[in-house]
């Protein structure tokens, strides 16, 4: 929808996020324990989860047929997100470890760290799923080549409104 059906221009604004995205969260990682330090992990954790907020309710703005490449400005937005994210939760993780060993006397990292990758691996399976249903509920027809306005307006506030309600979960 946002490229008018063009793929070589959606794939060269895929691929531009891809590695702006990739470039910024490289970029962003060295802050973290600095926010740690000065504003504590748990508020660390809460500012990855508020620019994924953020990244969300940009979305509507920048998803825009007249200017495709507004996109990437999404994906500059969504890397520090994931990495403050997924570093204080790693953190949070290993101290989850030391209050278990302090209380039982017994190191269990393999325990929780088993148990966190099972968990992502559901996580992971339940989006595959979930996604084909979200696809069949806005009427997705992949043998049409364009969908219909109906479709695409469905699609459009599926990209944006399931990651506000389950970010503030």
């Amino acid at each position: 929808w946002v490229c008018g059906g063009d793929k070589v221009l959606a794939t060269k604004i895929i691929g531009v996020s891809s590695t702006l995205s990739t470039l910024m969260a490289l970029a962003t990682v060295p802050f973290a324990p600095w926010i740690g330090r000065r504003f504590g992990k748990r508020a660390g954790l809460c500012l990855g989860a508020g620019l994924y907020v953020l990244y969300a309710l940009v979305q509507p703005w920048l998803l825009r047929p007249e200017q495709p490449w507004l996109q990437v400005w999404g994906a500059l937005l969504v890397a520090p997100a994931g990495a403050f994210f997924g570093a204080f939760l790693g953190s949070f993780l290993a101290d989850i470890c030391d209050l278990d060993d302090a209380e039982y006397g017994h190191r269990r990292e393999g325990m929780f760290g088993s148990v966190y990758n099972f968990v992502k691996k559901i996580e992971i399976s339940a989006c595959a799923l979930i996604t084909g249903y979200l696809l069949a509920f806005a009427k997705f027809d992949v043998a049409l080549p364009m969908q219909t306005p109906e479709t695409l307006a469905t699609l459009r506030w599926l990209t944006f409104a399931p990651y506000i309600a389950l970010t503030g979960l």
